[in-house]
């Protein structure tokens, strides 16, 4: 009996938190709205916080479906569900949990958008598009999206814009491993299959090829950009940056000859910028095929003292890796990552436990040459650091482990112990203005 009161008093707090049970439809019809940038590069980014009205949403820190609401007001999380008795634990009528495993969602348009695996009645795997009220009051199976050939599977993406859901997904079999897209039209329903790729295992059940599904989608316009592994020769993959036409449906592939790692920026409806393994920046324009290369990205290298300090050698430098790029108000911005020679590099600040940060970040002007001061890195704050890492009482999680979004004005850094949130324009004008803004619930 304790334990339902206590469910009904959360389901209660979840109606007065969010937009009310019993919420108005508030489904698009005419006018479908342009997607989110992330602008995270990473190929894992599928555990984002999505920005609700008057709070977040976020999944669970596990591959299960479950759904929690974070109130800004109050700073408490709640499942999202509004029955009142409901125990949360996969039930059929329990908006905020399931059996289906929740790979991605997306708050889209005022609702949320689900993107999960699940097994018919005989055991084959399903990949399923749900949409879900935002005061968690319905769940809805829009669509099976595909039916990939596999027995277990890794992870897959989701995207939508101006109506058009994109869906990555990465099924697995004893021989093989197969990626797989599709696109799901809001509007009519229109379901698009996209060229299946396949790569082997080896014996050992290792794969010969390193592979992931499509990932880092960014929109401009009526395009949508993206990455895109495919097999290669002598098990050399081949990742593509790929420009989907939301008019046409026509994909436009672009390879670049570098060694690209999956960090790229869409700067303009044609434009891009991207990096190679070793620092150097190009820019591509997918209207007019042309490439631009620019320098590599240099920084002074650390020369220890006797007494154990270090300074700074301007002469002897060293050149760095981009993390990501992101685009803010017209202006470009480069994260700087370690990619070679690490122990040299300036910022590298280590820990009692051998783990190290990645560097601040930079602003680039039309000839990707730094502007200004290199950006404090914000995990460099002691604060910052144990909210989102632990210490040593705690226990450290992971230090390299952590995904940066920019959303409106404000910067996010995000691992599996919480989330704090920078004031961006501050962050920018060299200012650390944040907020540790939430704890993930306990599992």
């Amino acid at each position: 009996m304790k334990l339902k009161k206590a469910w009904i008093g959360i389901g209660l707090m979840l109606c007065t938190l969010l937009t009310g049970c019993g919420a108005k439809e508030n489904a698009y019809v005419v006018n479908p709205v342009d997607g989110v940038n992330y602008n995270n590069s990473s190929p894992y980014g599928d555990k984002r916080i999505l920005k609700g009205e008057n709070g977040f949403y976020y999944n669970g820190l596990h591959k299960m479906f479950e759904l929690h609401y974070y109130d800004e007001s109050s700073k408490q999380s709640v499942f999202l569900c509004s029955r009142p008795e409901c125990l949360h634990e996969g039930e059929e009528f329990c908006t905020a949990t399931g059996t289906d495993s929740l790979n991605d969602v997306i708050l889209y348009d005022g609702k949320l958008y689900c993107l999960t695996y699940s097994w018919d009645e005989e055991d084959n795997t399903q990949l399923v598009l749900l949409r879900v009220e935002p005061d968690g009051s319905g769940r809805t199976k829009l669509a099976t999206l595909a039916t990939p050939e596999a027995n277990a599977y890794r992870n897959g993406h989701l995207f939508i814009h101006r109506g058009i859901v994109f869906a990555s997904y990465d099924g697995m079999t004893e021989e093989k491993e197969i990626l797989g897209m599709v696109t799901y039209n809001l509007l009519d329903g229109t379901i698009t299959n996209f060229p299946e790729y396949t790569f082997t295992h080896s014996l050992e059940g290792y794969h010969f090829d390193e592979c992931l599904p499509n990932y880092a989608f960014m929109c401009a316009g009526n395009y949508v950009y993206y990455n895109e592994y495919r097999p290669g020769e002598s098990r050399k993959n081949k990742l593509f940056i790929c420009r989907y036409d939301i008019e046409t449906g026509e994909v436009t592939d672009y390879l670049p000859s570098e060694i690209y790692k999956g960090v790229f920026c869409v700067t303009e409806e044609d434009r891009i910028v991207y990096s190679d393994k070793f620092g150097n920046i190009f820019t591509y324009n997918f209207a007019t095929q042309e490439k631009q290369s620019f320098d590599k990205l240099l920084m002074p290298t650390r020369q220890r003292q006797e007494d154990g300090t270090y300074i700074l050698n301007e002469v002897h430098k060293t050149n760095v890796g981009v993390g990501d790029f992101f685009y803010y108000k017209g202006e470009l911005y480069a994260f700087l990552d370690m990619s070679m020679h690490f122990q040299q590099y300036i910022d590298m600040n280590w820990n009692k436990d051998g783990s190290y940060y990645v560097l601040g970040a930079i602003k680039l002007d039309q000839d990707m040459k730094q502007v200004g001061e290199i950006l404090v890195n914000p995990i460099h704050n002691d604060e910052i650091r144990e909210y989102l890492f632990g210490s040593e009482e705690t226990g450290y999680s992971d230090y390299n482990s952590y995904m940066l979004h920019i959303l409106d004005d404000s910067m996010y850094l995000q691992s599996d112990r919480g989330v704090v949130r920078l004031s961006l324009e501050d962050y920018l004008n060299g200012t650390l203005t944040y907020d540790l803004l939430m704890r993930f619930m306990e599992e």
